[in-house]
């Protein structure tokens, strides 16, 4: 249970949040809305919405100085 604490003390959420607003914005919302004229589902905007949130957590695990890494 501590080594979970830890790893989500060290996930930098400004990072996250990025990449969520944006690609999820983008992805789910716009593009359909836009470029496919395809109807934004409930499903779509859930799957879109835990996909993307996950992404961006692994962004900033990547996105890390290279300092940073123990």
């Amino acid at each position: 249970m501590e080594k979970i604490i830890r790893l989500f003390k060290e996930i930098n959420w400004k990072t996250v949040l990025y990449w969520f607003v944006f690609m999820f914005l983008f992805n789910v919302i716009l593009f359909p809305l836009v470029f496919t004229k395809e109807p934004i589902t409930l499903s779509k905007v859930i799957t879109g919405f835990v996909s993307w949130f996950i992404f961006g957590i692994i962004m900033s695990f990547i996105s890390k100085p290279k300092g940073a890494a123990k």
